[in-house]
């Protein structure tokens, strides 16, 4: 970590050369690439990122110059490898002068990898980052400003995610969080998880993150944090931007992911048993049908049928238990405020 503050393009002629073709942020710095913006540095929170990685050396070196090219004073960059066997650990020895610290050993998986790395971090302000995610311009920026604040436990920002389908084509969307996000937890989880910040002091546990999940630490993260903390700020700058992949684990395991989100309902929550089971039973194969169908018919069909099961579930479980659980098409606020 550094507190120092450098020029970005100082920063950019310093790093490796990025590989042939590779334009654009954060590749090279085109001329739509905001300046940091100026602050007085003392009253910066530090951050420390960690990035979780294995056999994603296609993606990877994208994540480690989006972080290194924050031009942040007070930024450590941490990337815990699992033992990868592709290009991985090559690409790490060419970035390996400029990350605070890296390894590549074998792990007990993401949870386990992650916790390896908050246990290194030093900084006021925490978050992970999956090696085929990426920080947006003056992302760390937008992050330590707001969080000079010191009320402010966690933070959320908004996030670009690319929807990425079977035949190639993707889709970009922007994820923006809202004062009522929080309320979801524990049976939905709507936050962007590579653009929520919190507290390093937060986490009085150890480990930080439920290594027996495999689907939705991030979740069971969010819910013992809103027990820890009293201010989740909302800010509208996106700080990430993550790929959604067909191949991704909660899309070719998903039925196994939605089991393991009642796990963490049943820890926090109040809601009957029979109302999660109901939910994961019909919510899974709606929401493939309409994230993958090149059927406008069958889409709009799915929305229709998991619109009338949450309002169904609204008044037999409660709108709030309902609402949350309820996905792509579910009952909106306004819907909420007719039910009441």
């Amino acid at each position: 970590m550094h507190d120092t503050m450098k020029p970005l393009e100082e920063i950019f002629h310093q790093l490796p050369e990025p590989p042939e073709g590779k334009t654009g942020w954060p590749w090279t710095l085109d001329s739509d690439v905001p300046h940091p913006p100026t602050s007085a540095l003392d009253e910066l929170p530090s951050i420390s990122i960690v990035t979780p990685s294995f056999n994603q050396g296609r993606y990877i070196e994208e994540t480690i110059r989006s972080v290194l090219l924050q031009g942040y004073p007070k930024l450590q960059f941490i990337v815990i490898d699992g033992g990868s066997t592709d290009q991985t650990v090559e690409i790490l020895q060419k970035y390996g002068s400029w990350i605070d610290y890296w390894v590549s050993e074998s792990d007990e998986g993401q949870s386990d990898a992650i916790n390896k790395g908050f246990a290194r971090c030093s900084g006021d302000v925490i978050n992970w980052l999956c090696s085929d995610d990426s920080l947006t311009p003056n992302a760390a920026w937008h992050v330590g400003i707001a969080m000079r604040d010191p009320t402010v436990d966690v933070l959320l920002g908004d996030c670009k995610k690319i929807l990425i389908y079977d035949d190639g084509h993707s889709e970009p969307k922007l994820h923006q969080h809202t004062d009522e996000t929080f309320d979801r937890l524990p049976y939905d989880n709507q936050i962007a998880q590579p653009s929520c910040f919190y507290r390093r002091s937060l986490i009085s546990r150890s480990p930080a993150v439920d290594r027996s999940l495999y689907y939705c630490m991030d979740r069971e993260l969010w819910c013992y944090l809103a027990g820890q903390s009293k201010h989740w700020k909302v800010i509208h700058e996106v700080l990430s931007v993550y790929p959604h992949w067909p191949e991704s684990k909660t899309e070719t395991r998903g039925r196994e992911a939605v089991f393991e989100h009642i796990r963490v309902a049943r820890r926090y929550g109040s809601a009957p048993v029979s109302l999660l089971y109901l939910h994961a039973l019909t919510r899974w194969p709606a929401q493939r049908l309409i994230h993958w169908t090149e059927s406008g018919r069958v889409a709009r069909a799915s929305r229709w049928y998991l619109k009338n099961v949450s309002r169904v579930l609204a008044k037999i479980y409660g709108i709030r238990s309902a609402h949350a659980l309820s996905w792509w098409g579910g009952i909106s606020f306004k819907s909420r405020r007719q039910l009441k």
